[in-house]
């Protein structure tokens, strides 16, 4: 599949190396130059756009860890106390402490 797609780079390449050294059509010279760059920024567009995913998913991640975490524990301890789990958990703790 890569040396494929290397090997239709190639002739991509070949071919408009072609088109510019006849010099007898000057429309097809100048439209295969405009066309030339819209393959490279479309390349850099979609790493812009993977750059800003990534940078996305991280600064949720952090955003979820620094605020929505602390604001659970610290603010509301109601909200994880609830649980009778927790509470027998807390509970059984303190005895073997004590023992």
């Amino acid at each position: 599949m890569l040396q494929k797609v290397t090997q239709s780079r190639l002739n991509l390449n070949i071919s408009l190396v072609m088109i510019l050294t006849t010099k007898n059509n000057i429309n097809t010279i100048s439209h295969s130059i405009s066309l030339f760059p819209t393959f490279r920024w479309s390349g850099y567009f979609f790493l812009i756009l993977y750059q800003e995913f990534v940078w996305f998913s991280i600064r949720t991640s952090i955003l979820f860890f620094q605020i929505v975490v602390p604001y659970c524990v610290y603010l509301h301890p109601r909200i994880i106390f609830s649980d009778s789990w927790f509470t027998h958990l807390f509970i059984i703790s303190d005895v073997s402490r004590v023992n």
